[in-house]
């Protein structure tokens, strides 16, 4: 065993060597990662000299002996009278103190990293800020211009505000041609508030004026829902109420929470485990061994999301008002979107848009941070790395594979059974969807 450390530049009888000194510590010469605990628990032999003139000096691999430092020998050169002496050497226990001690690495040894061409945070992470980028960048040229109009429209239709729009009619018979074709295009919903009910809101007194019917299957619901709610199809489904960009914001958010917390909650008593693991390396390590982790991972990204989807949230008044805006304009016949309706959404935006800012500027330091942080994780532990990088990619299947469509379901199932996509539990848990 002492050949074996002191082969990779460890003394294990040492107790001031460097591995069990310095919490930094780190070694490429392992296969895996020797935690704090480990190195001063496991590798250290426990055992001193008991001398006052000698001192450990190292271990010798030729001779398999430990080789000592003893001093004030040269007394005895220049005394005629003594032709030998006797040096005795007690061996006693000893420990490490404070070898319980765990610090935080990431957090203590960012001057510890020195190459980042094979970190893999640095890489993922890096990766995705510039596509996040490239998208934000490709969002903006297609709301340039009479792109913007185009943007708009669709955006109305997915919100199911456009056909709610009121449009100026030649004759009687276009209007029921119209009429026809309007609700074949649109959903239209049961009002939520009784007609004998006193309103004295505006919006409220508005929508006793209109009743409509719920005429979706749950097979319709579920669908819809996969569009609007789920991370990947939602990046292409233009909104009024979600823009675009807010989505490709929690979805950066989300996926760099999630790959953080993996690291951050990655503690060294799960490290150390690895050690004593031969299938360490294995796709499915992370499964069988530390699921706990990756559920607690899920949760806080949960907890995280929630929060600041709570501070950008459209409530059902603010889409209720914005629906009675535009129902006080008037398209001409064929005409798709004019300035009127444009300024009304453009009114919308400026409402919502410090609140926006505010939430994106929280994300980009969360974000920040679970870069610094993943990055010297990534660098201290540099055989946990790959099993980081499995974690995480478990951790997206949990997420996008198995919570994700579950809680779609479940909230289209909700929305059947109330008949009205806009009740206020169904909106809620639209809007503060957090996967």
């Amino acid at each position: 065993m002492a050949n074996y450390y002191q082969t990779n530049n460890i003394s294990i009888y040492y107790k001031y060597d460097e591995c069990f000194t310095e919490p930094c510590y780190f070694n490429k010469n392992f296969k895996y990662d020797l935690t704090q605990k480990y190195r001063k628990k496991n590798v250290f032999q426990k055992w001193s000299v008991e001398n006052t003139i000698c001192r450990y000096n190292s271990f010798e691999i030729a001779s398999n002996n430990i080789e000592l430092f003893c001093s004030n020998f040269e007394s005895f050169e220049n005394t005629k009278n003594i032709n030998y002496a006797v040096l005795t050497l007690t061996m006693k226990q000893d420990y490490i103190e404070n070898q319980d001690k765990v610090y935080n690495l990431p957090m203590r040894c960012p001057n510890k990293i020195d190459a980042l061409d094979e970190n893999y945070g640095f890489w993922f992470f890096l990766i995705i800020c510039i596509l996040e980028f490239c998208y934000i960048i490709g969002i903006n040229i297609l709301t340039l211009g009479s792109l913007r109009r185009v943007s708009i429209r669709k955006g109305l239709v997915n919100d199911e505000l456009y056909y709610k729009i009121p449009r100026n009619l030649k004759d009687k018979e276009s209007e029921s041609t119209s009429s026809e074709d309007t609700i074949k295009k649109k959903i239209r919903y049961k009002s939520r508030y009784p007609k004998d009910k006193i309103i004295q809101n505006s919006v409220e007194e508005f929508k006793t004026q209109e009743e409509a019917y719920f005429n979706k299957t749950l097979i319709e619901c579920i669908i819809n829902n996969f569009k609007e709610l789920h991370p990947l199809p939602s990046l292409c489904r233009v909104s009024i109420i979600s823009p675009l960009i807010l989505h490709s914001w929690f979805f950066v958010f989300n996926l760099l929470c999630l790959f953080g917390f993996n690291a951050l909650i990655y503690y060294e008593g799960l490290i150390e485990k690895r050690i004593y693991d031969k299938k360490r390396n294995n796709f499915d390590y992370p499964m069988r061994k530390e699921f706990h982790k990756i559920i607690l991972s899920i949760l806080c990204q949960i907890a995280l999301t929630t929060l600041l989807k709570l501070l950008v949230l459209v409530s059902l008044r603010q889409r209720d008002n914005l629906e009675y805006s535009l129902k006080s304009c008037k398209l001409k016949e064929n005409e798709e979107i004019n300035n009127e309706i444009v300024t009304r959404i453009d009114q919308f935006e400026n409402e919502m848009l410090l609140r926006r800012l505010l939430g994106g500027l929280l994300m980009v330091i969360i974000v920040v941070f679970f870069f610094y942080y993943t990055v010297v994780f990534c660098g201290i532990y540099i055989h946990t790395q790959k099993n980081w990088m499995f974690s995480c990619i478990w951790s997206l299947f949990w997420n996008w594979i198995v919570f994700c469509p579950i809680y779609i379901v479940i909230i289209a199932i909700i929305e059947y059974k109330k008949q009205d996509s806009y009740n206020p539990l169904v909106y809620n848990l639209k809007r503060l969807f957090f996967f």
